[in-house]
């Protein structure tokens, strides 16, 4: 029985040592997966998402709009505390009384200072303006982050299209290599054929490695926006689409007017610039001090009220009036000042995405269709023995040469999109509804 319950136990012991182990392997291999970068497939509205949510930079003025709040808070609270004062004397003699010794006297004093030129209400609209001038700060910068992300993200499509190419152009001039061995072997090409298209299979190598390169440097773009380790690995998911654009330019410069968020947060600098100065003039109005009074003076009791205003004779706050008007000035200006740069920008974004269209309509309508079937016609014509060598390499060049600027052109239109719509403040979607 003692052996049977031993085993029992031993038994027992063993599954939890392996239950732990197990939890533990669990445990590390988790800590293991987050550190080593492995995220997977990555969509765009994820990136956007993980960005928004993620970014240490649009974190800090996000958190400072606490600063913000706080000051409201303060500016809607009563601003002055009653005051208790307490006089106590203890050295009165009872001469008048004819009695000897000595009695205590002491005083009590209630106080409230009252503003009545609406400096409470000034200094809550102030405050207020504050906070929407912040909030749209922040939504700018938000808005300027998505711009950032959009951009990093086509460069990952785009050269993860370009790391397809280069896999694509190894395997046919693996396969140039193979026919040329086999031509060579049967005595209908010469030996530097070989040598021509194992040399050809070098560089198109040396592309891949250059390209795989540039894909992690774009990766690793996209990962610090989205405040992600830089090794994390992940494969983009989406196309490099492309549609022409529609709306004519002073209908966007229209737009980006009415939507950009730092030209509210001007406008709102004015309102707190306004409500500064109505601030400043309000503080001349003196504050009313009420006091209620009770005395004690030898054997009588008195109560009494005390109403008091300061004379603003000589400091009327001609300073604080004079610095809020400038602030107010200054507002206006760069009001005035930042409408013409958004107006100049977006004409700018407007000009770049017409340039990037063309390009890419040249390429779909004249040159992708050809330059494929031109190398498909030319690898059959060197099979044949009717073209030398150099003619295939040179179709085959051509061929990545204008599939790489198609590439490259349909980045550079979804690039100037995105630019477009950080200048415009909004989608493109949202202009029509």
């Amino acid at each position: 029985m003692k052996l049977k319950n031993s085993v029992l136990w031993i038994f027992f012991l063993t599954l939890l040592i392996l239950f732990s182990t197990g939890v533990s392997t669990a445990i590390h291999a988790q800590e293991n997966q987050e550190t080593s970068g492995i995220a997977g497939e990555l969509m765009i509205q994820q990136a956007v998402d993980l960005a928004i949510e993620k970014n240490l930079e649009l974190k800090s003025f996000q958190e400072s709009l606490g600063i913000s709040r706080g000051q409201l808070t303060g500016a809607k609270v009563f601003p002055t505390n009653p005051e208790f004062t307490v006089a106590y004397f203890n050295a009165n003699p009872l001469e008048r009384s004819g009695q000897s010794g000595r009695v205590s006297e002491y005083s009590l004093i209630l106080s409230q200072e009252f503003e009545i030129g609406g400096q409470r209400g000034d200094r809550t609209q102030v405050a207020q303006s504050t906070i929407d001038k912040v909030e749209s700060e922040v939504e700018r910068i938000k808005w300027v982050l998505v711009g950032d992300v959009l951009g990093s993200f086509y460069q990952v499509l785009m050269q993860q299209e370009r790391l397809d190419l280069s896999s694509r152009v190894i395997l046919l001039t693996e396969d140039l290599v193979s026919l040329t061995e086999n031509k060579f072997a049967a005595g209908y090409a010469p030996e530097f054929e070989v040598n021509f298209a194992k040399l050809e299979l070098q560089t198109a190598l040396r592309e891949k490695a250059r390209v795989l390169n540039q894909l992690q440097v774009a990766k690793y773009s996209l990962n610090n926006l989205m405040a992600r380790p830089w090794e994390t690995e992940f494969e983009a998911i989406g196309d490099l689409s492309y549609q022409p654009l529609t709306f004519d330019m002073e209908r966007l410069k229209v737009y980006a007017v009415q939507n950009r968020s730092d030209l509210k947060a001007l406008e709102f600098a004015q309102l707190s610039a306004r409500s500064e100065i109505n601030l400043a003039r309000s503080i001349n109005t003196p504050n009313l001090r009420f006091s209620l009074i009770y005395d004690k003076e030898f054997d009588k009791d008195r109560f009494g009220a005390m109403v008091s205003l300061p004379i603003r004779l000589f400091n009327r706050n001609q300073g604080d009036i004079a610095s809020s008007i400038a602030t107010q000035k200054t507002a206006e200006t760069r009001y005035s000042f930042l409408k013409f740069l958004i107006e100049k920008e977006v004409a700018s974004s407007y000009s770049e995405v017409l340039l990037a269209s063309k390009e890419v309509q040249l390429l779909e309508e004249g040159m992708l269709v050809p330059v494929e079937q031109n190398l498909d016609l030319v690898q059959k014509a060197y099979q044949r023995g009717e073209v030398e060598i150099i003619e295939v390499i040179t179709a085959q060049r051509n061929f990545v040469d204008i599939r790489t600027a198609y590439l490259v052109a349909l980045y550079n239109f979804n690039f100037a999109i995105a630019n477009l719509q950080k200048a415009l403040g909004g989608n493109l979607a949202d202009i029509g509804n």
